[in-house]
């Protein structure tokens, strides 16, 4: 039974390695500081390792105290040299948690960036997972000694795990890889394998040619379609042309739409004021001059203020995207949602069928918005919860912040006025 700590450590139950250490930390024998040390330096669980140096630092110093003195015969004289090596084991082994730790929420989504690499991996969109690791590794550097961690930087890189560390702690070779890996795949899209079967090829690449679209056009019939690894395959195609093209046709679909919606709530708008509307100074054909420029104004303004906050929003949350490729999917998002909800918009006004219209049109919204968290997680690298925070939160705080303002002129008119009185 002295002895059975040596079996509980080579158990692969967590548990019972932690009762051995237990006893370990209990024996008073400095000799079991080796065997605490190399817990600390090997196990693969980063709680029982934390253990493991409280118990030697318990260990070192329970066995540092002086021993009562007792009538007995001094004890042979010991060899200097291994007592000297226990004091450097018992400083290796109890300094360390002296030393800021990682905290908890660190080790946790640190452990969440490298399943999601090895996720964007097996579904082969390894120049996505790169980034993601090399986060996980700046949030906790532990990870370098935890045997997952190191499978997927080799899995990810093609190297050993000490290569593949190496390589993405550094920026640059960090870079150059991406940018490898970026080209080898365009190139296998454009010409034949080596040493693959045509048959073999055709499994393999026809299932992606057949979902990726051919023009832009295509590319907004693709709505119902736009999935994460959609947007994953097409920012790399992102362009300022497209961006601005797929803007004018949304601006073009937008005064559309407002003539169109315009002409049937002037309609109502007349029968409700009859002729109190000239008199007033307003006819059809001012209305619709306003409707037009205000349309052809702020619908870009708009487009580029939305992106704009998401862009910010989304950075402060940890996003590594850059705007262009941002603007670009959220110009090809915006295209078929403008069209289809102005179709909506319109059958709205049709009694019969006008609550259906209204049901489709907050689907049609909530579907949306989907689209733009895929885009954003897609673009940015982030989880969907920082996605969701960094599109959400900027319009909530600007809307305190105007709320106050409105607040401190209308105090500020109300009380001029009162003055005036």
């Amino acid at each position: 039974m002295a002895q059975n700590w040596r079996d509980q450590l080579k158990s692969d139950d967590p548990r019972v390695r932690a009762e051995a250490v237990k006893q370990l930390a209990l024996s008073g024998d400095k000799a079991n500081l080796p065997f605490l040390k190399e817990i600390v330096e090997n196990d693969p669980d980063l709680q029982l390792r934390e253990y493991a140096k409280k118990a030697a630092r318990h260990l070192f110093t329970s066995a540092s105290r002086p021993a009562p003195v007792e009538e007995a015969p001094a004890p042979p004289p010991q060899p200097a040299r291994p007592a000297v090596d226990m004091e450097k084991i018992a400083e290796q082994a109890m300094m360390e948690p002296e030393e800021e730790t990682l905290s908890s929420a660190d080790k946790r989504n640190a452990a969440n960036l490298v399943q999601r690499a090895f996720t964007l991996h097996t579904s082969e969109r390894t120049h996505k997972a790169i980034p993601i690791f090399a986060q996980a590794l700046e949030l906790n550097p532990e990870l370098v000694k935890e045997p997952y961690a190191r499978s997927v930087a080799g899995e990810l890189t093609g190297k050993s795990p000490e290569q593949a560390l190496h390589i993405l702690k550094d920026p640059d070779a960090r870079q150059e890889l991406i940018d490898e890996i970026r080209g080898k795949d365009k190139k296998d899209k454009k010409g034949k394998k080596p040493g693959v079967s045509p048959v073999e090829r055709e499994e393999k690449e026809t299932p992606q040619t057949t979902k990726e679209p051919s023009g832009i056009i295509q590319t907004w019939l693709s709505f119902f379609s736009m999935t994460e690894s959609f947007f994953d395959r097409e920012q790399d195609r992102a362009n300022t042309e497209d961006t601005l093209l797929s803007l004018m046709v949304y601006t073009i679909a937008s005064v559309v739409i407002s003539m169109v919606t315009g002409i049937f709530q002037l309609q109502q708008i007349t029968t409700l004021m009859g002729e109190q509307l000239p008199q007033l100074g307003f006819n059809m054909g001012t209305i619709f001059f306003f409707i037009l420029i205000g349309t052809v104004i702020m619908s870009p303004i708009s487009f580029y203020i939305t992106v704009g906050m998401q862009f910010l929003g989304v950075r402060i949350f940890g996003g590594s995207g850059d705007f262009k490729s941002h603007a670009y999917l959220m110009a090809l998002v915006l295209v078929p949602t403008t069209v289809l909800g102005g179709a909506v918009s319109l059958l709205s006004f049709i009694p019969v069928i006008g609550f259906l219209a209204g049901l489709a049109g907050f689907g049609l919204s909530i579907y949306t918005i989907m689209l733009t968290i895929r885009l954003v997680k897609s673009v940015h690298n982030v989880t969907t919860g920082r996605a969701v925070a960094g599109i959400i939160v900027p319009p909530i705080i600007l809307s305190a912040i105007f709320g106050c303002l409105l607040m401190t002129v209308g105090s500020a008119l109300i009380g001029s006025l009162g003055l005036v009185q």
